[in-house]
């Protein structure tokens, strides 16, 4: 007992120094940053519209308006469009309305406060905000909660619960959704789901309250489905946790408890705000509302989504990996069905129009990794066995933090990255320019290379400093701009496929400047028809050192650019202030004709 008091002193104080990181971490009051923004859009907004703009038929006509007082910015051009979509002859909000109901104690605390302030009471101002942002830390500190007691439920061991609940947050993309992408599902699922889980096992281990178990399970099942109707998926994973004869020799249910009347409650409330805010908008209360989304099963991208390094599960979380080792520590056929619905679940996701959600939307069975990732701690006898498992889950928490780090500073692009570019940055924390073309998309391919050794053009060239050899570009106050390459309108640009030109080079640039123009030029009998402008800033210049810039453009106005209007492309640099001075190296101009074999957006 002095043991499990100790623990939950330990990770209650872990959980107090997570919300502090979360309050110190996430920006606040920030335009761009708001709390309620993306998909939350959708889930949020059925509050708004039933209870401050009276919208009994849900045709969100003053969301708009709501919108635009608010946000700095829209994702689309038509603000709405970030959650309707068309469905028969009208227009609906496509997202699900469980999420707003586990939302609603926060928006009533927050529309009361409005009330009474001088902010706009209109769903979105500031203190809405805030309360929505509290409510994704009220609920990843529910799912953290619940991830231990159904470690230490499976396991008895503390130390292990306390660890797989750590390493789960701080090593995979819960950390992500559950810190800055506030009001999309997933994190929110992956609470619900743990809670689920952690119920049902509780239904079958606990004999006095079966039955308060049982409506608490169902109370969590109903919930998560109401988010995501996929994550109803989870359901089989209970029968892991039945016990050897339990029909047989157990009863079903413990009788009438008193306690089971607030979850009913909560469950009854819920379908019916369920089944309004759906049948509403359709004229049923069974509807898909995703409208034209869907699965294509027979061109699943089940192996890119595990192991490609554009978006692989196991490439960006190795903790993910290892936590599948547990599958060889399984002691029973029943818990099989552990791994094989995980992977099921990564088809499914895999096949999904929109196959790069996978990633994301497997935080919402993150349970499943946590419960095998327990089996493996759980068999780690060995001290060198287990000095050796815990380096390697420390590694992959680092991995994952440094790759999570390198994807939001575009280092790394989430969804278009290759080998190369992956080991080229493996290290890199300072931002990067990059135009990332999978090599195993270009169908044809035609390139020059400057590096200025033996440079006779007009550009003002230093023997000083040298990237690769012993020459290179130099813009100062007496030559501060220069086309530094030029090359003919390429003949395989006329072949069919997608046109893209890459410009990349080195360059060191002294402190002083503070941006670097540059132009790609499309020319006809040198006077230029299409100019494509650059700009390398202050925050990516990473002066005071040779560094790596890529910059590209993909034609698609082939009536402009095509071999009769286009002779010749040109690159130039500019140094515009001129206060120090520019050096460039190794400048590379890559005419690229290539498919859409690795793009992932439809």
């Amino acid at each position: 007992m002095t043991l499990t008091r100790n623990s939950n002193r330990v990770f209650g104080l872990l959980l107090v120094l997570i919300s502090v990181f979360w309050i110190w971490i996430r920006p606040w009051n920030s335009p761009w940053q708001p709390f309620i923004a993306g998909d939350g859009l959708g889930y949020y907004s059925h509050l708004p519209a039933v209870f401050i703009y009276g919208d009994s038929e849900l045709e969100y006509k003053w969301f708009n308006d709501a919108h635009n007082k608010n946000y700095a910015y829209s994702a689309f051009e038509n603000p709405e469009d970030n959650l309707l979509v068309q469905y028969g002859d009208r227009k609906i909000n496509k997202y699900y309305p469980g999420l707003s109901f586990a939302w609603m104690p926060f928006f009533f605390s927050a529309h009361a406060f409005a009330s009474v302030t001088d902010y706009a009471a209109d769903g979105y101002s500031a203190p809405y905000q805030w309360a929505i942002g509290l409510a994704s830390l009220f609920w990843l500190i529910v799912g953290l909660i619940y991830l231990r007691k159904l470690i230490l439920a499976l396991t008895g061991n503390d130390g292990i619960a306390i660890a797989v609940a750590l390493l789960i947050f701080f090593g995979t993309n819960l950390y992500l959704f559950g810190i800055f992408n506030n009001t999309l599902s997933h994190m929110y699922s992956f609470s619900v789901n743990t809670m689920f889980l952690y119920f049902a096992h509780s239904y079958f281990r606990n004999a006095e309250n079966r039955t308060l178990y049982f409506v608490l399970a169902g109370s969590a099942l109903l919930l998560t489905i109401s988010i995501r109707p996929l994550n109803g998926l989870i359901m089989p994973a209970a029968f892991a946790f039945i016990p050897s004869g339990f029909f047989r020799s157990q009863k079903l249910f413990s009788g009438f408890d008193k306690k089971i009347v607030i979850p009913i409650v909560f469950s009854v409330v819920l379908l019916f705000w369920h089944f309004y805010i759906v049948s509403v908008q359709t004229g049923s209360f069974f509807a898909y509302t995703y409208t034209n989304e869907s699965f294509d099963f027979a061109h699943s991208k089940f192996t890119d989504s595990l192991f490609s390094y554009h978006n692989g599960l196991f490439v960006y979380t190795p903790l993910a990996l290892m936590s599948c080792a547990g599958i060889f520590f399984i002691r029973s056929a029943k818990q099989f069905v552990i791994p094989v619905l995980f992977f099921v679940i990564v088809f499914l996701y895999a096949s999904w129009w929109y196959w790069p959600i996978t990633r994301r939307a497997l935080i919402d069975f993150y349970p499943l990794l946590a419960i095998m990732l327990a089996l493996l701690l759980g068999k780690l006898s060995k001290p060198a066995l287990r000095w050796m498992v815990t380096v390697l889950l420390l590694f992959s928490v680092f991995h994952f933090q440094l790759k999570n780090y390198q994807v939001n500073k575009g280092i790394l692009s989430e969804y278009s990255t290759y080998s190369e570019l992956f080991w080229r940055n493996y290290f890199r924390t300072d931002p990067a320019n990059i135009y990332p073309i999978a090599p195993s998309t270009i169908l044809a391919k035609e390139e020059r290379t400057e590096s200025f050794d033996g440079y006779t053009g007009p550009c003002k060239w230093t023997d000083s400093i040298a990237f690769s050899q012993k020459r290179a570009l130099m813009l100062d106050q007496q030559w501060s701009s220069c086309i530094v390459s030029r090359c003919r309108y390429p003949e395989l640009f006329e072949r069919n496929g997608w046109r893209k030109v890459r410009v990349s080079f080195q360059t060191f640039v002294e402190d002083s400047v503070n941006i670097v123009n540059m132009y790609l030029e499309f020319r006809k009998q040198d006077s230029v028809v299409f100019n494509v402008p650059f700009y390398l800033i202050r925050d990516y210049i990473n002066p005071g050192k040779w560094d790596y810039k890529e910059f590209g453009y993909e034609i698609t106005d082939t009536t402009l650019i095509n071999s009769n209007t286009i002779d010749e492309v040109t690159f130039a640099i500019w140094n515009p202030a001129a206060k120090g001075r520019v050096f460039a190296d190794d400048v590379k101009m890559e005419f690229l004709l290539t498919d859409r074999s690795f793009e992932t957006i439809r």
